[in-house]
């Protein structure tokens, strides 16, 4: 009778550790999908952009940036840009990498939160909801916060670049050791914190301390990090009798994930 009593006991302790496993196993399996169900539902929202049938953009320009190494040119990158303050959009060209010659133009619409990725070559392209990506961003833990102790202000130093008339701002992050020096000019119709909103660029402007309203275009900057100039931007060329003009039909659109 002992021997049953402690067959029996074994059993029943297989059993309820069998049973633990499948319980484990289900709610897991139910995480998963219900992880699986969300992260769909986020991408269905990234992929939810209103778009416009014209992009128009009245003003063009052409920055140069330049990088350095140890006091010593490395590299300098010609980016184009394209802008249309009243409609608060803004479009750049650049090679999709350094290698290759394909060229891909990203369109960036703050009024709309969407951001478009076109392919001259293909003629395709794809849409994204900029907000649903910021919340999907933050969901998964990602940064896109208030960049830290960087501090800016007015140097009051004045001059002239490209025929128009610029202030200089100086920003320091002392945390990072990092400092940047540019200049601002607000005598084209550019607002940098409504038609750079969506961008990086103004994730950068409009979160810094001392930065809040600023308005106008950066014609030029240096930027150092403990003490060495890492990177210096400089206005090649602006054309605000522009008529670069972007019509969606032309393209197909894609779909962001399935490339279809």
């Amino acid at each position: 009778m002992k021997n049953l009593l402690i067959a029996s006991c074994l059993l029943l302790s297989q059993l309820s550790f069998a049973q633990k496993g499948q319980t484990e196993k289900a709610i897991q399996e139910k995480q998963r999908a219900e992880g699986m169900a969300k992260l769909q539902e986020m991408m269905a929202g990234m992929n939810n952009a209103e778009t416009r049938p014209v992009y128009k953009f009245p003003i063009s320009m052409t920055m140069r940036v330049t990088e350095y190494k140890n006091g010593a040119k490395k590299e300098a990158t010609d980016m184009k840009y394209h802008v249309n303050g009243a409609e608060e959009t803004f479009a750049f060209v650049g090679k999709e990498n350094k290698s290759a010659g394909k060229e891909m133009m990203v369109v960036y619409d703050s009024k709309n939160s969407t951001m478009v990725m076109l392919d001259e070559q293909k003629k395709t392209y794809m849409a994204m909801n900029i907000n649903a990506f910021k919340g999907m961003e933050k969901q998964m833990g990602g940064s896109g916060g208030k960049p830290s102790n960087i501090k800016c202000s007015k140097t009051g130093k004045t001059k002239v670049i490209q025929g128009y008339s610029c202030e200089e701002y100086v920003c320091v992050d002392k945390e990072k050791d990092s400092r940047s020096e540019f200049w601002v000019t607000n005598k084209i119709p550019v607002d940098i914190a409504q038609s750079f909103k969506s961008s990086p660029i103004a994730a950068y402007f409009n979160k810094v301390d001392g930065m809040n309203g600023l308005s106008g275009m950066m014609m030029e900057g240096k930027f150092y990090e403990k003490g060495e100039l890492k990177a210096v931007m400089e206005m090649l060329n602006i054309n605000e009798k522009s008529n670069q003009a972007i019509t969606l039909s032309n393209y197909k659109k894609t779909d962001m994930f399935s490339g279809r």
